[in-house]
């Protein structure tokens, strides 16, 4: 979008991109990279979900009649089906998951992240840095995705062409307006990327008209 004056950011109204990652994962060739990516990122993790539902080294109780115990571990939170809480500073002991829910769901629930979570959340940075490349005023950071280990050119080039499809999606989504700020946040298995105006950069042409008068 060319500027001509600070109104002109306001052409573009705010909107919105959500990014299936499951889906833009999916065209991924797992198979040809399993044994050079590993994830430091252990936990209870629920089916291919890129975050864990339990996280490895926290404080999880288990009740038994008036008396709480504390998990050892991961291990023995998976087989004991106890219902799972958490203990605030404050608030006292919080039920995080119900063991109704956890036994119900257990087939899906294993420790440590699959190879396509652990592939989505390359997959968010290699398409935030592709944000950033086009749009300088938008800068992410890592939001806590690097996961620990070294990735060769070979397994990025892979995850690369299998998410090019959702980079032509992100580049039409932002077609000309790099003046736009964008922020995004990652919920459940959904990037959501929102295009909002620069109020730096609309404040700058708003002086900078005013002086032209």
């Amino acid at each position: 979008m060319m500027i001509k004056q600070a109104s002109d950011l306001f052409k573009v109204s705010n909107s919105v991109l959500v990014i299936d990652l499951c889906d833009a994962v999916s065209r991924v060739d797992i198979n040809s990279i399993k044994g050079s990516i590993t994830s430091h990122l252990n936990g209870i993790y629920f089916k291919d979900d890129i975050s864990p539902i339990i996280q490895d080294g926290g404080d999880y109780y288990w009740k038994d009649g008036d008396n709480w115990y504390l998990f050892e571990s991961l291990e023995e939170i998976l087989t004991k089906g106890m219902s799972i809480y958490t203990l605030g500073k404050q608030s006292g002991y919080e039920l995080l998951l119900s063991n109704k829910y956890f036994n119900m769901m257990s087939k899906h629930i294993h420790i440590g992240p699959t190879y396509t979570s652990i592939i989505a959340r390359i997959a968010i940075i290699i398409l935030l840095r592709y944000v950033e490349s086009l749009c300088s005023y938008s800068r992410f950071g890592s939001y806590g995705l690097y996961i620990g280990n070294e990735l060769t050119n070979d397994v990025l080039e892979t995850i690369e062409d299998g998410v090019i499809r959702t980079t032509d999606t992100l580049f039409n989504f932002i077609d000309n307006d790099y003046w736009n700020i964008y922020f995004c946040k990652v919920k459940d298995n959904l990037l959501i990327i929102e295009k909002s105006v620069d109020f730096r950069i609309y404040d700058w042409h708003r002086q900078r008209d005013l002086y032209a008068e």
